[in-house]
C-alpha cells in the first residue's frame, strides 16, 4: 500500500524463473495488468505473466523469455526477450489462462544479447543488441524493417526512449 508501506498482496510464483527486469503496468480494454517477465536465462512456460495489480491474481501466462530486459507494450502487443540472447515474442495481452497457443502473434528466433529494454513506437518494435545493432520490426507481423549498426555506440545496456514526435534516443 503506497500510503503506509504495508503489503497489499503477495502472489507466490513457484513456476517462475528469476528476472532482473522492471514489471510493466498496462491497461487493455479497461483492464489494468502488471506484466512480469521472469524466466531465468532461457525460455520457460510461464516466462511472461499478467497479474491484476489490485489483487495479485494471475490473469494469463505465456511461454517466453525474461531476465534482464523489461517488456515493451504498444500498438496492441507486448514484446519481450530475455536480454541475454535467445528468442523474442510478441503477445496480444487480451486472453486468460495459458495463451501460448492462442495469443503469440510472432516470434524472433534469435535476438543477440542486449541488456537494455526494447521499445514500441507507433507500429514498430525497436531492439538494441550486440554488436551495437538497432533492429526494427513491424508490430503486426514481426517482419524486420531494418537492422543498422550504430558504430559510435559504446554499450547496449541503455534502453532507448522516444519523444512525443516518435524520435528515438
Amino acid at each position: 500500500d503506497k500510503t503506509d508501506g504495508s503489503i497489499r498482496w503477495e502472489t507466490p510464483m513457484p513456476q517462475t524463473g528469476f528476472g532482473h527486469s522492471t514489471p510493466a503496468c498496462i491497461e487493455v480494454g479497461g483492464r489494468k495488468q502488471l506484466i512480469v517477465v521472469a524466466s531465468g536465462i532461457s525460455e520457460s512456460d510461464r516466462g511472461v505473466q499478467s497479474l491484476d495489480p489490485e489483487t495479485g491474481k494471475l490473469l494469463w501466462w505465456c511461454r517466453g523469455a525474461g531476465d534482464a530486459a523489461s517488456a515493451a507494450y504498444g500498438a496492441g502487443i507486448i514484446y519481450c526477450d530475455s536480454g541475454r540472447g535467445g528468442p523474442g515474442v510478441a503477445i496480444a495481452p487480451t486472453g486468460s489462462g495459458d495463451v501460448t497457443q492462442s495469443h503469440i502473434r510472432w516470434r524472433v528466433n534469435q535476438v543477440p544479447e542486449g541488456i537494455g529494454s526494447p521499445i514500441i513506437v507507433d507500429k514498430r518494435v525497436y531492439r538494441l543488441h550486440r554488436p551495437n545493432v538497432l533492429k526494427c520490426w513491424q508490430v503486426e507481423d514481426g517482419e524486420q524493417v531494418y537492422a543498422e549498426r550504430l558504430d559510435r555506440l559504446t554499450s547496449t545496456w541503455a534502453s532507448p526512449i522516444a519523444d512525443a514526435a516518435g524520435r528515438l534516443y
